[in-house]
C-alpha cells in the first residue's frame, strides 16, 4: 500500500547520457514547459472572461500552425 502512494507522487527524471548535459537540459526544458506556464498564469488572478478569450486565442493559434504545417506538406 505504501508502494503505490510513493509511486503516485515520484517526480520525472531526466538521465544525462553520455555526459550530454546540454540534451538532458532541453529535455528538463521541454517536461517542466508546462508547469511553468502554468505558474505563470497563477501568478494573478485571471477573469473567467479574460481565461475565455485566453483559451480561444491558443485555439486559433493551434489551428494556424496545424493548417500551416499541412500547407508544408503539400
Amino acid at each position: 500500500m505504501a508502494w503505490n502512494n510513493r509511486k503516485k507522487r515520484m517526480g520525472r527524471t531526466i538521465i544525462v547520457e553520455d555526459n550530454n548535459v546540454n540534451r538532458a537540459i532541453s529535455a528538463l526544458k521541454h517536461v517542466m514547459a508546462p508547469v511553468l506556464k502554468e505558474l505563470k498564469q497563477r501568478k494573478y488572478y485571471e477573469k473567467p472572461s479574460e481565461k475565455r478569450r485566453r483559451k480561444q486565442k491558443e485555439a486559433a493559434r493551434k489551428l494556424r500552425k496545424k493548417l500551416r504545417l499541412m500547407e508544408d506538406q503539400r
